[in-house]
């Protein structure tokens, strides 16, 4: 709801008059003067496209022809490439971090939940005993239920910390804190670094694209496509080995 108003809110401010009157051409004019990239004018698109269809469903434009907005086509987002975390550098956050970061990290270093999954888990979710974490459907992003198996080190990470109830993180800003906090001990933060890591160690791990994107809540062909052999099979090994320094042998 925000984004619509935040959206369509500066479509109204900037566009004024009926959308009757409104041409493609407009429409495109205004998309590729708003000065974001790709995605962002994209997202822009699929609003104005749903505007559209909302005003032609409600008898505001004609039902039985094409909007003006149908024609707007998609910008090509350029892929970026992906990057991710060494073992050595998350080795060093995890030894030096405190005790509302430390599971924050490793939560999202291996168990890859999105941030905004993150910061709605609750510790009823997190079933320490059976070995998965629950994403209800109503905090995922896809709105859809999945089970994340809680692989072995990440349950050595949060025993110390978990709880019976109650919410996981507390602070809304945690992924700003944590960013900060890496940035602080000379390691970048790429965006979604915790997340990319994941799934390229995870895939490297079980070689199941199919696997991975069901855990991460994804489709195959995106784990396949963006995170195939970025790191090699040592480098999983000694991802999935990092433990707390007292369960190290």
């Amino acid at each position: 709801v925000s984004d619509l108003e935040s959206r369509l809110g500066r479509f109204a401010r900037e566009c004024p008059g009926l959308l009757s009157e409104m041409t493609s051409k407009d429409l495109k004019d205004w998309l590729n003067g708003l000065g974001v990239g790709a995605r962002g004018r994209n997202n822009f698109r699929a609003l104005i496209i749903a505007l559209f269809n909302f005003a032609k469903s409600s008898g505001y434009l004609p039902k039985n022809q094409e909007t003006e907005a149908d024609s707007l086509t998609k910008a090509k987002d350029a892929a970026s490439a992906i990057e991710i975390f060494t073992p050595k550098d998350l080795a060093t956050l995890l030894e030096h971090a405190d005790a509302s970061l430390v599971p924050y990290l490793a939560l999202g270093a291996f168990s890859g939940l999105r941030t905004a999954e993150l910061q709605r888990l609750s510790w009823q979710e997190v079933k320490l005993e059976q070995g998965f974490i629950e994403v209800t459907a109503g905090k995922a992003k896809t709105a859809q239920r999945r089970l994340v198996p809680i692989q072995p080190n990440l349950a050595l990470w949060l025993q110390p910390y978990a709880r019976p109830s109650g919410q996981v993180f507390h602070l809304s800003t945690i992924n700003q804190k944590a960013a900060g906090f890496s940035k602080k001990l000379g390691i970048p933060w790429p965006h979604n670094a915790l997340r990319h890591s994941f799934a390229s160690y995870r895939l490297a791990k079980c070689k199941s694209a199919a696997e991975v994107a069901l855990e991460m809540g994804n489709s195959p062909r995106m784990i396949f496509q963006h995170y195939r052999e970025l790191v090699t099979v040592a480098d999983a090994e000694n991802w999935w080995g990092i433990v707390p320094i007292a369960n190290k042998t």
